[in-house]
């Protein structure tokens, strides 16, 4: 009699050895000619274990599902149209990796936007290949197309200096006044008119009431005949004439701008709310400016960090010019302390591109990030028995000085730096145990400084 142990499904041959537990299962295995244990009911507990699915959640934070572009499986992506940065935009670059001062232009394909370095683009109208190639002998000149229609030329037009010189307008003022100005009976100019011939104000009107009194606070209306104006009480106070003066509305537009118009969770009023997704503008984007106010004509490159987007003026050859001033004194300037540091007012600006120059309250300049040089040129005089000093303060610190002893003079000094877009420059003076000093203004007198891309 055989054994009770050969009819355990285990001790089969083509059964693989192994001792079941509750839900256990077995599946052939063609490779190894055995059926194979399998623990549990099959099958797994996580999407990701699926076989047609991501393999984990790495770096998918806020993404979707979608069937892959293979049509075999599912992948994590981002909503189409739902970008929120210049990289996330599907017609754009996806890294500023490495393109730190290049500009943005449409690809040569015309599908797409690409970096640029910024000496592609002339700076001025005359480096245009289709303009005028100088201003020189065109003083109080227009622009307009030229006769060929290939490019702009310049011209002189003669432009009307009053009203009387125009082509379809009464060719003087004599005899005419007090009259008033009306278009013909032939319709094709302006004519001088008596001024009776026009009412000149309500009550004059054929068709409305013939005066004010006892009409206060009523208002005009077409009436029953409709064949003219009346003055009448409108009951129950008047309606509104805005959005905001409703019952049911917003009380006012502050702090509402950009947002829409909704019903409010209780279903009785409307309220403004944002709606969140996708940007329709440039400067909605999160890696960008926020308006384009100041920055006419200037440039779009990828900050220095690798993080984003910023304006920038210049283009052309060489490293862009971001910012530019020059400052002088309105008059003399003297020190009203000795052995003490006090700021220089350069209070009279003659050159400030970029407005990073305060000239009526800090006398400070703020340039945006990159290599800055920094010109301090003082006319000293009355100095007598000790020496002065004129410095260039960085947030508040002195970063470079000179000085000079008794003999009236000029005193320069120059500093280059690599400011971050909120460093502040100013000039200050000191002067030792001495009455006088003083800074003269004139030409000999100027605190100047310009600020280039950091390439």
């Amino acid at each position: 009699m055989a054994s009770r142990k050969a009819y355990l499904v285990r001790n089969l041959e083509d059964v693989e050895a192994y001792f079941p537990d509750d839900g256990d299962s077995l599946t052939w295995v063609a490779a190894s000619g055995k059926w194979m244990p399998v623990v549990g009911g099959g099958g797994v507990t996580t999407f990701v274990g699926l076989t047609d699915t991501p393999a984990n959640y790495n770096a998918a934070s806020g993404y979707f599902v979608r069937v892959n572009d293979t049509e075999n499986g599912l992948i994590f992506s981002t909503v189409p149209g739902a970008a929120t940065t210049f990289l996330g935009l599907t017609d754009v670059p996806n890294s500023y990796a490495g393109q730190a001062g290049l500009l943005t232009r449409v690809n040569a394909a015309e599908n797409a936007l690409e970096f640029v370095p910024s000496g592609t683009y002339p700076t001025k109208f005359i480096g245009l290949g289709d303009t005028p190639a100088a201003y020189a002998g065109a003083g109080q000149d227009f622009v307009k197309v030229n006769a060929g229609e290939t490019a702009l030329e310049f011209v002189t037009v003669t432009v009307p200096a009053s009203f009387t010189d125009l082509d379809d307008v009464p060719s003087s003022y004599s005899s005419q006044a007090g009259k008033l100005v009306a278009v013909n009976d032939a319709e094709n100019a302006l004519e001088f008119v008596p001024s009776g011939v026009y009412p000149t104000a309500f009550l004059g009107l054929s068709d409305t009431p013939s005066a004010f009194t006892g009409q206060a606070n009523k208002v005009p209306a077409v009436n029953a005949g409709e064949t003219a104006l009346e003055f009448v009480t409108i009951s129950g106070g008047s309606g509104a004439t805005e959005f905001v003066d409703l019952t049911d509305t917003p009380a006012n537009y502050t702090a509402a701008s950009g947002k829409y118009v909704r019903v409010n969770d209780t279903e009785d009023a409307l309220i403004f709310e944002t709606v969140a997704g996708g940007s329709s503008a440039f400067t909605d984007l999160t890696d960008t400016p926020a308006s384009y106010s100041g920055d006419g004509e200037k440039f779009v490159k990828v900050k220095a960090a690798e993080d984003g987007l910023e304006f920038v003026a210049g283009g052309g050859g060489g490293a862009a010019v971001l910012s530019a001033f020059r400052a002088r004194l309105s008059g003399t300037w003297s020190l009203t302390s000795t052995l003490a540091w006090e700021k220089m007012t350069f209070n009279t600006e003659e050159l400030d591109v970029g407005a990073d120059y305060d000239p009526t309250t800090n006398y400070r300049w703020t340039p945006p990030s990159g290599i800055v040089t920094i010109q301090l040129m003082c006319d000293w005089n009355n100095v007598n028995t000790s020496r002065v000093y004129s410095a260039i303060y960085k947030n508040g610190n002195k970063v470079v000085d000179g000085n000079l002893n008794r003999y009236p003079q000029s005193l320069q000094i120059m500093y280059v730096d690599l400011s971050n877009g909120s460093d502040f420059y100013e000039a200050y003076g000191y002067k030792g145990a001495f009455s006088g000093a003083t800074v003269l203004s004139g030409d000999g007198t100027v605190f100047m400084g310009t600020c280039s891309a950091d390439a």
